[in-house]
């Protein structure tokens, strides 16, 4: 990813993901701090009838051992006259808590990019997320844009690494990765129905290699008929004439 910071220079995911998850557990320590300390707003107390500092401290003293921390919430705070309580923070329902702690999962989820509803995290457990076919949509794009690809850079990665035969490939095997099952059952569905192609193309005159070659390479201008035709397209009466043996048949 580029580094704002440096012009030219890349970085990881995980850098901007860590400062994503600093910002997260700062949020969890404001919460903690804020039923820590009774769970109300901040106060200002103004006009303490403190004439020395030592009165003022014990005041100060008094009021954070009466109101203080999440045992004393909710207890009445008492005046005296001329002393007055100001709020000067706000709850957590105007904060917003949920929706600052989301926002960072979902940056989070772009970052690794892994779909929401895969990582599991609040923002995929809501809405259509969880639909079958959204889900399912979610696992495949993640699967063709990141497994697969990934998988194969780290094969090519690891190709010199290893005694690989010249007449090989280090490849990838997805027989044990359960994300990638509904993958491997499409693919073998298109198997079948590009043998039955091909099956239809030899049986229609078409040579086998040619059929083949048409089939994989997805073009049609690659097939080569052999001239022999079916006996649905022969002229009544008419005979197909027998191919001449080579050497060897």
């Amino acid at each position: 990813m580029p580094d704002p910071l440096n012009a030219g220079v890349g970085m990881s995911w995980l850098t901007p993901a860590i400062r994503d998850l600093q910002g997260d557990r700062l949020a969890s320590e404001y919460k903690i701090r804020y039923f820590e300390n009774g769970a109300s707003p901040n106060l200002v107390i103004k006009g303490l009838p403190a004439v020395t500092k030592p009165q003022f401290d014990q005041m100060v003293d008094m009021m954070e051992e009466r109101h203080a921390g999440a045992a004393n919430a909710f207890r009445t705070l008492y005046l005296t006259q001329g002393a007055d309580a100001t709020v000067i923070g706000g709850n957590l329902q105007e904060i917003d808590f949920r929706a600052v702690t989301g926002a960072g999962e979902t940056r989070l989820s772009v970052l690794s990019r892994v779909p929401a509803s895969l990582l599991g995290i609040s923002e995929g457990l809501a809405g259509s997320a969880l639909n079958a076919g959204n889900w399912s949509a979610a696992r495949r794009s993640f699967a063709d844009t990141w497994v697969y690809p990934t998988l194969q850079d780290l094969a090519a990665s690891l190709a010199p690494l290893v005694n690989v035969p010249a007449d090989a490939e280090l490849w990838f095997d997805v027989t044990d990765i359960p994300l990638l099952r509904e993958d491997a059952k499409d693919a073998a569905e298109i198997t079948s129905i590009q043998a039955a192609t091909i099956g239809n193309l030899v049986n229609d005159g078409f040579t086998p290699e040619s059929a083949k070659a048409a089939v994989k390479g997805q073009d049609m201008a690659l097939l080569v008929h052999s001239g022999l035709v079916s006996v649905q397209l022969q002229l009544p009466g008419a005979t197909a004439q027998p191919q001449p043996l080579t050497s060897g048949q």
